[in-house]
This record gives structure tokens, sequence and C-alpha cells, in this order.
């Protein structure tokens, strides 16, 4: 079988947002490749003598994906038939989207590179590069390893992401794992608005939660959460899965609530919003309500120079600002009801 292979050239920043129109389209193994240096922290957790350096420039990202040409085949199951009509449609359809976002911020070249390639198991290929880490004394390892133990871990992870994002690795779910390790409780009951792998959810009832409740818009999370908990040893009545939209499903974000205020103290003791700044505004109302009383609010996912607005729709919304914390160029922000 053949395959079409994609290339973008274009900057960090917009990567990310690209990645994101991208799976809305249904692309799914979008892999990324930059510039940005691996920091002493991600080298203390990797069990290599040599670190190779970047050769790509610091601003400069490639997002690459494959889609088969075989008659009838789709890159998922939402259905992206790969036939010159519908290639032809979704390049335009990237060029729009990058001429939109460099009205906002910097898209770089915004390149498409078109080629073919033969048959690879693409959807599995980026295993290669998933190999466990560390944050802090948490260990995260990809199922497939054998984890590589260094005697400082307190709690041991292991996880296979599928086609769910989240293997803990980037920016922004390390920076959600760092302040979970501060604010979590024995017994806290928590909530996790755009879940993907699970893996907040699941750190979380490592670490003593009592219950996890697991929210995504996207259903491939699914067979990824389910996996994930029951590898780490978690009993399916400690957590619940729902697929639905908080913004726009009404009767979905009025169950979500009601559940929530069902809860002992009226809400959950920490939600976590790992999700970008566009989606956060829009939803700091909603996680206020369904937090308890002195209940924290974990959000990350907000690209540099945009956590002054993400701050102000909190503390509107009623929160307290606890601290903001930084990560390569990604904050998060910890507040209070």
């Amino acid at each position: 079988m053949k395959w079409t292979k994609i290339k973008i050239k274009t900057t960090p920043e917009a990567a990310e947002l690209l990645v994101v129109f991208l799976t809305d389209y249904g692309i799914e193994g979008v892999q990324i490749e930059d510039g940005i240096p691996i920091s002493e922290e991600e080298k203390k957790g990797m069990f290599a003598d040599i670190v190779p350096e970047p050769t790509i420039p610091k601003s400069v990202s490639y997002l690459t994906f494959y889609l088969t040409q075989e008659e009838d085949a789709c890159a998922n199951n939402g259905g992206f038939e790969s036939d010159e009509r519908s290639l032809r449609l979704l390049i335009s359809e990237i060029r729009c989207e990058l001429k939109k976002l460099s009205e906002t911020l910097d898209v770089g070249d915004g390149t498409i590179e078109i080629s073919e390639t033969q048959d690879i198991d693409w959807i599995n290929n980026w295993k290669e590069y998933f190999h466990q880490f560390s944050v802090g004394d948490i260990l995260i390892a990809p199922s497939w390893e054998e984890p590589k133990l260094s005697g400082n871990e307190s709690l041991i992870v292991q996880i296979d992401p599928g086609t769910a994002f989240g293997t803990g690795m980037h920016e922004t779910t390390k920076l959600c794992i760092l302040e979970m390790k501060k604010h979590l409780k024995a017994g806290d009951k928590i909530c996790d608005l755009g879940c993907g792998s699970g893996i907040l959810g699941m750190i979380s009832l490592l670490k003593g939660a009592d219950y996890a409740m697991e929210i995504d818009i996207d259903e491939m999370c699914v067979p990824a959460v389910e996996l994930n908990m029951e590898r780490n040893g978690i009993e399916e009545n400690r957590y619940s899965l729902k697929i639905g939209d908080v913004l726009t499903e009404m009767d979905f974000r009025r169950d979500i609530r009601d559940e929530a205020k069902s809860l002992k103290g009226g809400g959950y003791s920490i939600v976590f919003a790992n999700i970008l700044a566009e989606t956060l505004i829009p939803m700091a109302d909603f996680a206020y309500d369904i937090l308890r009383f002195g209940g924290v609010l974990i959000a990350s996912g907000i690209i540099e120079g945009k956590e002054e607005k993400v701050k102000e729709a909190f503390e509107y919304a009623g929160f307290s600002i606890l601290e903001v914390n930084h990560l390569g160029e990604w904050a998060a922000i910890t507040a209070i009801r």
C-alpha cells in the first residue's frame, strides 16, 4: 500500500494549533519535530549517555502525517479518504488555516510538501520516540517497555495513549502534574476536563484520590483511558468516563454539573483543564461551578502571551489566582474557588 506524506513547515506556537485543527478535520498520528532543546530535568529522566543536540532551528516546527492511497481506505473512523479531490481540499483547508493563524501569530514559512512513501506502520511508528521519563519522583513509562528504575521513584505509571492525546511528556501536562503534587490530598474527588489518555486522572487516583471524572469530546479517548486504568490496577468503580462538550451541549453540561453538586462538599476538590487558552476562557464559569468551596483549578495549555487573558477570565468567574508557573513557552494557572 502507498501513502501520501504531508509535511508542513511552521513555528512551534502555530504547530500546536495546527495539530488541533488537523485532529478536528479527522487526521490522526500527526508527528511534531522541532528544535526546542531537551531540558536538564528531561535529561535526568533519560537513560542515555549522550543526548543529541537538535538539528532544527528553535523557531521552526515540522508537522508530518500520512494518508493511505488505497481506494475506500480511511485515515481514521472519521472517514477522511485520501483520493485526489479530498487531498486537494485538505491542502486548501490547511492553507486557509495557516492564513487565519497568521493574523494573530507567526506561522513561519507555512510551506506544505506532498510526497509518496511505501507501507509502514505509521500509527505505531511514533512509539520509537516515546521513552520513559520522570516528573519529579513520578516515573512515566510506555506500556511496551520495561521501566528502568533509579530507586528514587514514589510512583510508576505505565501508559499507552493510543490515538488519544497525552503521554505526559508535553510541558502542559508536566505543569499539571507538578501542581497536582502540591494540592492533591488523599480522598479527593477530581475532574479532568479534556482528559485525553486519562493520565492526570490516573496519577491522581494512584496518588490517593478517591474518584476521578474523566471528560473529553473525543470518543477515541475511551479505549485509551479504559486500557490505561486497567493496566495500572485502577478499579472501574473509581472513575467515570464521559464523552461530550460542556460548552455546546447544554444537557451534557447540566448532567456534569448536577453530578458535581451531588458530591460531598458540593463539588470536586480539584478540576484539571489542560486545554488551549481559547477554550479555557469560556470554560471558566463551568469550572468554577463544579468545584467545591476551597477547591482548586489547575489549568494549562496556555501559550506564552495569553496567560493574562485567561487570568482575567478566571478572576471574573470568581476565582482567586494562587500562582502561575511556566515551562518552555507554556504556562499553567492554579486558582482557588
